[in-house]
């Protein structure tokens, strides 16, 4: 299944594992998610400054062709939208070797994230 990895920044002084996990809930209840998962490192999870989900999603998300990034962006404001009901107003894609914002998303980095699943 194909996976889409974010980034949700976490407000200052904000509960960051209680986030994390709200996030998780709720995004996780998206249509075309299978599963989402925070990432762990030794048993905590990674909320130093972000929180990073990865989400396996349906491989309708990716699509094909021209439609590949019309999809993945509605798909991520969804995301987005769940993530501003939390109070997180910050939100970026994991792309080749770098953070993408949504609103800046190109056929490019569609093409590579349809390619990582």
């Amino acid at each position: 299944m194909p996976e889409l990895t974010l980034h949700f920044d976490v407000p200052p002084g904000a509960d960051a594992q209680a986030l994390a996990k709200a996030l998780q809930d709720r995004i996780a209840r998206l249509n075309d998610v299978q599963s989402a998962q925070v990432q762990e490192s030794n048993g905590r999870v990674l909320v130093v400054d972000d929180i990073v989900m990865v989400l396996t999603v349906g491989a309708a998300v990716f699509g094909a062709g021209a439609t590949a990034l019309e999809q993945i962006k509605r798909f991520i404001v969804a995301a987005k939208e769940v993530s501003k009901e939390l109070g997180v107003s910050s939100v970026s894609v994991e792309g080749e070797e770098r953070l993408v914002a949504p609103e800046k998303l190109t056929e490019a980095d569609a093409r590579f994230l349809a390619a990582q699943g």
